[in-house]
C-alpha cells in the first residue's frame, strides 16, 4: 500500500536499506525522493535538529530508515511507519481521494488460477458509513463471488464460506499474478462482453451484503459510543470528587496574620480549584454527549470497485 501511494505521489518504492547495528533483525526501508511539498510531512522522519541547525541545513538532511516493526531500543536510528505516522496517513489519504465510484463499470481485472477447473467471479464494492460534518466512522470492502456458468446462464452468488474461500484464493493469486501467464485474447473478449451483465446480476447482492454488514457496523459504533462516553464520565466524575476533597482539606487550614503570603497563595489555589471544578461540571454535563454524537450514523453509501475473475488454466 505504501508503493503504490508512494507511485501515486509521482515517486519510487521503498528500497531495502542496511539494518541498524543496534537491532540487525529489523527490516530497513529508505524513503524515495518526494517533491518540495512533502518537506514539512517528512520532519517526521528526520533526525534530531541540533540546536545551531537552521530550518533549511535541516531539511537537507535525508530522512532517516523507516521500519514496520517496533524497535526494542530507543536509541535505534530508525523511525516505525505505524497507522497513525503522518507520512502513512498522507499515503493513505490517497485511496480515499481517489475513490471508486464510476458511472460505467470500468475495473475488470481475470487472473489466472491454477488451484481447481472452476471459473470463479467476484464483484466487488465498498461501504462507507458517516456521521456529523461528513466524518467516515466506517470504510469496508464487500465482496460477492459466484461460479461463472456455461453458456450464458445466469448467476447464483456463493455462500458465505464459499465467498471466504474466493476471496482468499484471490489474495494468493493476486500475490504471485506477475508469474501466471497470460490470458488469451479470446477469453479477455468473452469476459469483456460479459463482465456489465455479471457485474448487474450480482450488485444486488453486494448491496445486501452492505446492508447487512452496515447494521452490524452501527451497532458496534453505538456500542463504542455508550462506551467511551461511560468512561470519560467516570473520569470527569472522579476530578470532580477529587476537587471537592481538596477544597475541604483547605478549608480546615487556618493561618496567622504573619502567614499573609501563604493565606493568598492558598486562596489563589483554592480559587482555581474552584474555577477548575465549576469547569468539570460542565463538561459532566456535555462532554459525555458529545462523545454519543461523535458516533451518531447519519448516511451510508455502498459504490462499485470493480470485478475480478479467476480464470483456470486449464481453459
Amino acid at each position: 500500500a505504501i508503493d503504490v501511494g508512494l507511485a501515486w505521489a509521482g515517486a519510487g518504492a521503498l528500497v531495502r536499506a542496511p539494518s541498524p547495528a543496534e537491532e540487525p533483525e529489523l527490516e530497513a526501508y529508505q524513503l524515495p525522493e518526494l517533491g518540495a511539498n512533502w518537506a514539512a510531512t517528512l520532519d517526521s522522519a528526520r533526525p534530531a535538529r541540533r540546536h545551531d541547525e537552521s530550518l533549511e541545513q535541516w531539511r537537507k538532511r535525508p530522512p532517516l530508515p523507516v521500519v514496520f516493526e517496533s524497535p526494542r531500543k530507543l536509541s535505534t536510528p530508525v523511525v516505525q511507519l505505524h497507522l497513525k505516522h503522518p507520512i502513512v496517513q498522507r499515503l493513505l489519504a490517497r485511496f480515499l481521494a481517489q475513490g471508486y465510484s464510476a458511472h460505467d463499470l470500468s475495473r475488470v481485472t481475470v487472473v489466472r488460477n491454477p488451484k481447481d477447473a472452476v471459473p470463479r467471479v467476484i464483484a466487488l464494492g465498498r461501504l462507507s458509513i458517516f456521521g456529523h460534518s461528513a466524518t467516515r466512522l466506517h470504510d469496508e470492502v464487500l465482496a460477492v463471488a459466484a461460479a461463472v456458468p456455461a453458456k450464458g446462464g445466469k448467476l447464483e452468488p456463493f455462500g458465505e464460506k464459499e465467498d471466504r474461500a474466493a476471496i482468499e484464493r484471490l489474495e494468493e493469486l493476486l500475490a504471485t499474478s506477475p508469474t501466471l501467464a497470460k490470458i488469451p485474447a479470446k477469453v479477455q473478449d468473452t469476459l469483456r462482453s460479459q463482465a456489465g451483465r455479471h457485474f448487474s446480476e450480482l450488485w444486488h447482492h453486494v448491496e445486501q451484503e452492505g446492508d447487512a454488514r452496515a447494521h452490524d457496523a452501527e451497532s458496534k459504533l453505538r456500542r463504542r459510543g455508550r462506551s467511551e462516553s461511560e468512561a470519560l464520565a467516570r473520569i470527569i466524575q472522579a476530578q470532580i470528587r477529587l476537587a471537592d476533597k481538596t477544597l475541604d482539606q483547605q478549608l480546615s487550614f487556618e493561618f496567622s496574620e504573619a502567614e499573609r503570603e501563604q493565606r493568598e497563595q492558598r486562596e489563589r489555589d483554592r480559587k482555581h480549584i474552584a474555577e477548575r471544578r465549576a469547569a468539570l461540571a460542565m463538561e459532566a454535563e456535555e462532554e459525555p454527549k458529545a462523545i454519543l454524537k461523535s458516533y451518531e450514523v447519519l448516511r451510508r453509501r455502498v459504490e462499485p470497485i470493480g470485478l475480478v475473475y479467476l480464470w483456470p488454466t486449464t481453459r
